[in-house]
């Protein structure tokens, strides 16, 4: 069937897309083969990553009392 989402500019896309989590993007990737293809750009993963990273660092900052 036919979603008005599609008809978005990739670009748009990717800007909504990129405010979501790891776990809805994953779910999202099934809805269709050119969601798939959104979902699993590179450009959504690495800040995902990246503030994965940050966070674990903070957690073990703030857990072993050293200063930010």
């Amino acid at each position: 069937g036919y979603c008005w989402f599609d008809a978005l500019p990739v670009e748009i896309m990717f800007k909504i897309f990129g405010y979501l989590k790891a776990n809805t993007l994953w779910r999202l990737s099934s809805v269709s083969r050119y969601w798939r293809e959104i979902c699993g750009d590179p450009c959504l993963w690495v800040p995902l990553q990246l503030a994965i990273k940050v966070e674990k660092t903070v957690v073990f900052v703030v857990a072993f009392g050293y200063d930010l």
